[in-house]
């Protein structure tokens, strides 16, 4: 009995925890079980698209740490995270592609429709991060540039707020708040208004023969770019549910629904893409 304790210690070091042996990164919630029961089966799936937001919402938060601190092994990292995040997306979308293949009723296969273009759009981010925001961090490395101490206060007042809207975006997706949705819509004006103040400021610091500013001036409009379009997926959520709600009155937000709708099912192979 004395030696249960040290035994116990050593167990733990010579035993992986199994459920940490099984992260791989792959699909922890898609119950192949579930199928046949489709309201359970789309629960799955939703869970497993926060599971895939968490991993993009992570890539992103670390995104602008790799511009500040000029880490390789950190650019790296975030490229390989992407891989996660597309073999992710693939599982959801083949799982949803096999609850379509059941009899829905009117609401889950709206549902199945909303998951599938809310994965589609986090892959979308994902590709951002790692081919556009990553690719400009190499850069900037490659160059040893810095950005001037306001242009990096502005990108980072700019990024925490895409990173705010992301997490309403992953609110507004498994709630279906019509308010919250409303709220994610705005917040794509203030978005555009802020990356406007922010270019306009830039612009400023070059008139004024700011050396910093000029030396990095493609990298910040670059990186201002890539997360106003992160931020135009992420509002991508909030249109079916207003949709629903009948506030959708102007064609050009129903004409965009309709588009992320169909880029989500050409995405599943549900539906063909249309001739030229």
């Amino acid at each position: 009995l004395p030696l249960v304790g040290v035994i116990h210690k050593l167990t733990e070091r010579l035993i992986a925890d199994p459920a940490l042996a099984e992260d791989d990164g792959g699909p922890r919630y898609l119950d192949p079980t579930s199928l046949d029961t489709p309201a359970v089966a789309l629960a799955c799936a939703s869970r497993e698209a926060l599971n895939m937001g968490d991993e993009v919402r992570e890539m992103l938060a670390r995104s602008l740490d790799a511009f500040q601190t000029n880490d390789t092994t950190m650019v790296r990292d975030i490229e390989r995270a992407d891989d996660v995040v597309d073999r992710l997306h693939e599982a959801i979308k083949l799982y949803l592609t096999r609850i379509s293949k059941e009899e829905l009723d009117k609401d889950e296969s709206e549902r199945n429709i909303e998951v599938l273009s809310f994965t589609t759009n986090l892959e979308h981010i994902g590709d951002i991060i790692d081919k556009n925001l990553m690719d400009l961090a190499a850069k900037k490395i490659k160059k040893r540039a810095s950005f001037s101490e306001q242009g990096l206060t502005e990108l980072k007042a700019f990024h925490a707020r895409i990173l705010d809207n992301f997490d309403l975006a992953m609110n507004v997706f498994m709630s279906g708040d019509v308010d919250m949705a409303r709220m994610l819509i705005r917040q794509k004006v203030t978005v555009r208004d802020l990356e406007r103040d922010s270019s306009e400021s830039h612009y400023a610091r070059i008139a004024e023969g700011r050396a910093d500013s000029i030396e990095t001036s493609a990298l910040h409009l670059d990186v201002l770019r890539d997360l106003k379009r992160i931020n135009g997926h992420l509002t991508s959520v909030a249109y079916p549910i207003l949709d629903r709600a009948g506030e959708l009155t102007v064609s050009r937000l129903k004409s965009q629904a309709e588009e992320a709708r169909d880029r989500a099912e050409r995405s599943a192979g549900i539906k063909e893409a249309p001739s030229s």
